[in-house]
């Protein structure tokens, strides 16, 4: 079963230990299936839609968002080896990300933000991916998600 969220305040998520994030239940649930696939379709649709407004945000959304997703996945590998410092160096990942934000003059809501899910895996391990959630207009799947790296302009 994956497990996402998106935070209102990213730093919380952080700032919370692994242990307690988990059982407190403060991740929403949602299963992947029923879903469409992870493929981007530039011909047109959802997929043609999130890339357009992704390219006209600011330049430096894109490296925020890459920093925000690494920030994400050095922390989430860190919970999973139960490793400090790569927990640690998520959090500056994650701190860089806010200064690329406040260096170009803008705010952590003038970016898009792909949604971040942990995985469990069996013995305690974790894994991580990020991409968009995009509400789809035909089909019998209610969203389209799309990787975030086969979208970032």
């Amino acid at each position: 079963m994956l497990m996402y969220f998106r935070w209102s305040k990213p730093l919380d998520f952080f700032q919370t230990r692994s242990k307690s994030l988990l059982a407190a239940g403060l991740l929403t649930t949602m299963g992947l299936t029923g879903c469409s696939g992870l493929s981007f379709n530039s011909a047109g649709g959802p997929g043609a839609a999130l890339e357009s407004r992704l390219q006209a945000e600011p330049a430096a959304c894109s490296a925020y968002r890459v920093a925000y997703v690494n920030g994400f996945k050095t922390h989430v590998d860190g919970m999973s080896e139960k490793q400090d410092t790569l927990q640690r160096e998520g959090l500056d990942e994650f701190e860089a990300s806010r200064k690329i934000l406040a260096s170009n003059g803008l705010g952590i809501d003038e970016c898009m933000r792909p949604f971040c899910i942990i995985e469990p895996l069996q013995g305690g391990k974790l894994d991580s991916w990020c991409g968009y959630k995009v509400l789809k207009t035909d089909g019998p799947e209610l969203y389209q998600w799309f990787e975030w790296t086969t979208v970032q302009p």
